[in-house]
């Protein structure tokens, strides 16, 4: 990540410089009965908490913030050309079972 300042040193002009990555802050995977509670889960890309193949998910008593931003695909002539984003707290894809939110 590059960060430029024509107004000199930025960590200098600000009291806090927040950024984000393209990825999930939890990434449950091919797992079963997991259960995810009283977490802060927040400064994610993409998905706070992400399953697909997960039998048994359970998440209570969790926070969730500043979450998404991030492309979720780009359609290269389409106007404008970068469409869809990531951002859902929990987000159930594919084919779980079980699940609590």
């Amino acid at each position: 990540m590059y960060l430029r300042s024509d107004r000199g040193n930025p960590g200098d002009l600000f009291s806090s410089i927040e950024f984000n990555i393209n990825r999930h802050v939890v990434d449950i995977q091919c797992s079963s009965d997991v259960t995810v509670e009283n977490l802060c889960i927040m400064y994610g890309g993409c998905h706070g908490i992400a399953s697909g193949t997960t039998v048994g998910l359970t998440v209570r008593g969790c926070e969730f913030g500043y979450i998404g931003g991030s492309y979720l695909f780009v359609k290269k002539n389409a106007m404008p050309p970068n469409t869809g984003r990531f951002g859902n707290g929990v987000e159930i894809y594919g084919g779980c079972e079980r699940y609590t939110v």
